[in-house]
């Protein structure tokens, strides 16, 4: 019995062990304000410019629309009209997200983990799986009337119509 006991205990603590090495370079990674562990994926079609944020282990968010702190792993897709600012060539990018210099249309984030929201419309703390789907609204004296399509699991399906106003708008 006290055989079976000790391979028990020594089967498990080797799983323990082997769960923490395969975590450690993922649990030391951080980024601060998408630089650093960070891969962003850039795509365009169907009238918007979508970009893909994926970043890992400890993140430290200060813009106004996105402030917070993480510890997990998360994904957040940002939908920008066209023409808005510059935007980045498509494809991937490492260590930074680039971004266009204009105000997100819509969000979607997945985050799993330990993640404190200091901005607006996420207040909270949450400690496990968060999902959240945003579509802005018009900021001030603006007026935006679009469609859009998003497909959180065929991003690239995505499709933007903007019927009148122009893309200035703002996280509500």
């Amino acid at each position: 019995m006290y055989d079976e006991c000790v391979r028990a205990v020594t089967g498990a603590a080797r799983m323990g062990c082997l769960a923490l090495a395969a975590g450690l370079p993922f649990l030391a990674s951080c980024s601060v304000n998408g630089v650093g562990a960070v891969a962003a994926h850039v795509q365009r079609g169907g009238g918007a410019t979508v970009v893909d944020t994926y970043s890992g282990g400890a993140m430290l968010r200060t813009e106004t629309d996105d402030a917070g702190f993480g510890l997990g792993v998360r994904r957040r897709t940002e939908i920008f009209a066209p023409g808005a600012g510059v935007a980045p060539a498509p494809g991937w990018y490492f260590l930074h997200v680039p971004a266009p210099a204009d105000k997100v249309l819509a969000f979607d984030e997945r985050m799993l983990g330990l993640d404190v929201t200091a901005s607006a419309p996420q207040l909270g703390v949450t400690l496990g799986l968060r999902a959240l789907t945003v579509f802005a609204a018009p900021g001030g004296d603006d007026a935006l009337d679009f469609r859009l399509r998003y497909d959180s699991e065929y991003r690239i399906r995505t499709t933007l119509v903007q019927y009148q106003g122009g893309p200035a708008c703002s996280l509500p």
